[in-house]
């Protein structure tokens, strides 16, 4: 969803039997970067599991925000 001074973006799949955390990552890894990504860019996130697993993220449009 396109707000006034944010986009907010959802990904969703069918549901796993862990929910997504934040965990860390080493230089040599060869997957599990998304959070460490999303929690890097993002003003906000948070994940929603209720039979699917919804991890969403919210980022700045205006221009004072890019970095």
């Amino acid at each position: 969803s396109l707000g006034r001074e944010r986009v907010r973006i959802q990904v969703c799949d069918p549901g796993s039997t862990s929910v997504p955390t934040l965990q860390p990552v080493s230089l040599s890894a060869t997957w599990g970067r998304g959070l460490v990504l999303v929690d890097t860019l993002a003003r906000d996130w948070g994940v929603r599991s209720n039979g699917r697993t919804c991890v969403w993220f919210e980022l700045d449009t205006t221009a004072s925000s890019v970095h």
